[in-house]
């Protein structure tokens, strides 16, 4: 069982490997009363773990009432106290994206990377000491300004605004940041590039851009239902992320927020990305049918 506190009963930790001593699934299945309307019994998001020698890097953490289980951590060698410095990058400010962020950075000094999107309203880029004024707002509103998850705001500390293009190094392997809105303002993917034997191996981490669903099988957009979302944005992140595939030549992963899937052929991979893609157009197209407008809202709130 990991940490529990008044946001979430309970929650497990499972942990599977993508790629043998270098990448690991972090699933924490977590159970809130405040969410069990849309949740039922809970649901997993999960948290990917890149070793690499005496460097941690580590995409996305779950609510901060299911933070990492450290005795799991530790058995498979990810426990961050172990190593020399452990970089956080989030995709987007959602709590079950970023909950554990402040933990992760106050416990293990990890140097916290995000965009900056959504935070300022009139277009001008905020300061670092002026994000990290700010607390994540607990509420996700859906399009009509209906609460959906009504949790308790968290501190939110960036130490490093991610802007697109940005690359990291974390020892040999090589992470670039791209824009990655659509479901959020903030969001942002990376592109994280693996040194192999041959050749080297690519796993994009889309946190809610995409998702699978059907046992994981068929590839998706994320369900866009929040404010702050725009199916614009959406078509524009999947499309890029085929090209920078496309331009790799040797995709082994797409990572989302609560599933993922790994390939043994990168044109199986591209053909996944291609059917994600097929479903933000098919969004996009509903929404202007609908003739819905695209609502832009701070997703961050003040304190």
């Amino acid at each position: 069982m990991g940490a529990t506190d008044n946001q979430c009963e309970g929650s497990t930790c499972a942990i599977e490997v993508i790629e043998q001593d270098k990448l690991y699934a972090v699933k924490t299945r977590y159970i809130n009363p405040a969410i069990q309307h849309i949740a039922g019994k809970g649901f997993t998001s999960i948290a990917y773990f890149l070793r690499v020698d005496d460097r941690l890097a580590v995409f996305d953490t779950a609510f901060r009432g299911s933070f990492f289980d450290m005795r799991k951590l530790a058995r498979k060698e990810l426990d961050p106290s172990k190593f020399k410095k452990t970089d956080l990058f989030l995709t987007h400010g959602h709590q079950d994206h970023s909950g554990g962020a402040f933990a992760l950075r106050a416990a293990y000094r990890a140097t916290v990377h995000k965009s900056a999107g959504g935070i300022s309203e009139n277009g001008e880029f905020p300061s670092k000491d002026a994000i990290n004024e700010l607390v994540f707002g607990g509420w996700f509103l859906d399009r009509e300004g209906r609460q959906k998850f009504p949790l308790q705001p968290i501190p939110f500390v960036i130490d490093d605004i991610v802007q697109d293009g940005n690359p990291y190094g974390i020892n040999d392997v090589f992470i670039t940041a791209f824009d990655g809105q659509g479901h959020s303002r903030d969001g942002m993917f990376y592109a994280v590039d693996v040194p192999q034997d041959e050749e080297n191996d690519l796993y994009l981490v889309c946190g809610d851009t995409l998702d699978f669903v059907n046992g994981g099988n068929a590839c998706t957009v994320h369900q866009l239902k929040y404010q702050g979302d725009n199916p614009n944005a959406l078509v524009t992140s999947v499309g890029n992320m085929i090209e920078i595939a496309r331009e790799h030549g040797n995709l082994k992963g797409i990572l989302t927020g609560h599933n993922y899937r790994t390939f043994n052929e990168h044109a199986q991979a591209m053909n996944s990305l291609e059917e994600g893609l097929g479903s933000a157009y098919a969004l996009k197209k509903q929404r202007r049918i609908e003739g819905e407008p695209v609502i832009h809202t701070l997703e961050l709130l003040s304190p």
